[in-house]
């Protein structure tokens, strides 16, 4: 099972400054994020955690989620991970509604990093995330359908999902990653047809109608 994390994906780049922090896709990411990103550029981690120490009095869904990602990263404790920390903060972000956050506090159930592991929240979350625009929860999303992972297992589903990160334009590191798994879920339909096929009272006939379904299989590769 590959399960993007963008929160942890992000945050490394956004210590070092060479990249934004927050989701592209949230429409609040905004001048609170890029102030944090301005501040670890300059060497200044502690003027971006003051500053997100205060917005957090007015419950800025942003400055939530920016404050959770810290504490899992250990920032806001000389370098020691507090995942649990952090789960609390994606959890007060989450119930804002702000994607990035529920897609962070997803992972913390998938993994059991921060809270219990629950496979079932973890595909909820996603999902809701995924409903909202997140590329990268989409991405998720396609993958537990695809496995039964916190859900029960759909190829039609993870197509769905799949095919919606492939053209978000949110996130184009998975771009080239989604359209590899697409492709891989149909060639699966397509063995399941053979051996469909194989199993028959007349191979021949069904055989037949296998490859038909075979050939818009493939022509759906063509075009995604």
């Amino acid at each position: 099972m590959t399960i993007y994390k963008k929160s942890i994906h992000v945050v490394a780049c956004f210590l070092l400054a060479n990249t934004s922090f927050a989701d592209n896709n949230v429409p609040n990411a905004s001048h609170i994020t890029t102030f944090v990103e301005s501040q670890f550029a300059n060497g200044k981690p502690e003027e971006a955690c003051k500053f997100l120490d205060n917005l957090e009095k007015d419950h800025v869904a942003e400055a939530l989620y920016l404050k959770g990602i810290l504490y899992l990263n250990g920032v806001y404790n000389s370098g020691v991970r507090n995942p649990r920390e952090a789960s609390l903060y994606f959890a007060k972000a989450a119930a804002l509604k702000y994607p990035a956050a529920i897609t962070a506090l997803a992972d913390s159930y998938l993994d059991g990093d921060g809270t219990e592991k629950d496979e079932k929240e973890a595909f909820l979350l996603y999902k809701q995330a995924a409903d909202m625009g997140s590329g990268s929860a989409q991405f998720n999303v396609a993958i537990l359908y695809r496995d039964g992972v916190g859900t029960e297992k759909s190829p039609e589903m993870a197509l769905k999902y799949m095919r919606m990160a492939a053209n978000n334009k949110e996130l184009e590191e998975i771009h080239e990653d989604a359209h590899v798994i697409i492709n891989e879920i149909l060639e699966e339909r397509a063995i399941e047809y053979i051996h469909a096929a194989a199993k028959q009272q007349k191979p021949v006939e069904t055989l037949k109608k296998a490859n038909s379904a075979i050939d818009k299989i493939i022509e759906e590769m063509k075009n995604p």
